[in-house]
């Protein structure tokens, strides 16, 4: 059953609430920060290879950093 959106609500009501914050780094298990450390690492390869296919070259193999 699908909830029927009134169309006359503000955009801010429709919204669905933010995520809390995750634990800081220093809270978690080692296996805990390991996942982090791979989702990070995942999302960074994504990032790049997004970056490669807009620029039309390898960003890594042409010696450019994200910091230029």
């Amino acid at each position: 059953m699908q909830q029927e959106t009134d169309p006359d609500a503000s955009f801010e009501a429709t919204q669905p609430k933010p995520k809390p914050a995750r634990k800081p780094l220093e809270e978690l298990t080692p296996e805990q920060r390991k996942h982090v450390d791979q989702v990070d690492l995942r999302c960074l390869q994504l990032c790049i290879g997004t970056l490669e296919r807009v620029n039309g070259v390898s960003i890594l193999l042409n010696g450019h950093s994200l910091r230029n």
